[in-house]
C-alpha cells in the first residue's frame, strides 16, 4: 500500500509543479523556458562535432535550455501518466492491461530521468557550471538584469506544505476515499 501512497504523492507533486509553472518565479514559469521544438532541436544540433568545428558558440541559458524545457514537460507528462494508469488499475476491471501500461510508463520514467541527469551533468561540464548545485540552491552566476526580483518563496512554501500534508494524509489513512 506504500506504492499507492507514493503514487498519490507523485500526483500531488506533479500538480504542484504545474501550478508553480504558472505562478512561480521568472525561471520556473513555463513561459520562461518552454520554447518551440525547432529551438530545442537547434540547441541539440549545436552539440554535433561538425557544428562545433564551424566556430559557432553554444548559447548559454540562465534557466532551462530549450531541450531541458522539453525534458521537464516530458517528465511531468510521464509521471502524470504513471499516476493515472496506476489509479485506473485499482478502479477498472481490466487491471491487467492498466498494470502493464503502468509498468511500461514506470520504465520510461527511469529512462527519461537517467537521460535528463546525464544531460545536466554533460551540459554543466561543457559550460563549466555546477548545474546540480544551481538546481538545488536556485543560485547561478548571472548578469544583474538576469536576477530574480521576487522568488515567490511564500507561495512555494505554501504549495510545498500542502503537498506534504496531502501525502501524509493519504499515507496515514486520514484522507477520505484515497486511503491506502
Amino acid at each position: 500500500m506504500q506504492h499507492l501512497a507514493l503514487g498519490y504523492s507523485a500526483g500531488a507533486l506533479v500538480t504542484w509543479r504545474v501550478v508553480w509553472g504558472f505562478v512561480g518565479g521568472r525561471y520556473a514559469r513555463f513561459t520562461g523556458f518552454v520554447r518551440s521544438p525547432t529551438a530545442a532541436w537547434a540547441y541539440l544540433r549545436a552539440y554535433l562535432p561538425s557544428v562545433q568545428r564551424s566556430g559557432k558558440t553554444q548559447a548559454h541559458y540562465l534557466g532551462h535550455n530549450p531541450a531541458g524545457g522539453w525534458a521537464v514537460l516530458g517528465l511531468l507528462a510521464a509521471v502524470a501518466l504513471a499516476v493515472v494508469t496506476g489509479w485506473v488499475s485499482y478502479q477498472d476491471g481490466s487491471a491487467e492491461l492498466w498494470c502493464a501500461l503502468h509498468d511500461l510508463v514506470g520504465k520510461g520514467i527511469i529512462l527519461l530521468a537517467g537521460l535528463h541527469v546525464l544531460a545536466v551533468v554533460a551540459t554543466g561540464f561543457i559550460h563549466g557550471e555546477n548545474l546540480v548545485r544551481a538546481m538545488w540552491t536556485g543560485r547561478k552566476r548571472a548578469l544583474p538584469e538576469q536576477g530574480v526580483a521576487s522568488s515567490h518563496r511564500v507561495i512555494g512554501l505554501v504549495l510545498c506544505f500542502v503537498t506534504i500534508c496531502f501525502g501524509w494524509a493519504i499515507y496515514t489513512d486520514r484522507f477520505p476515499g484515497l486511503s491506502t
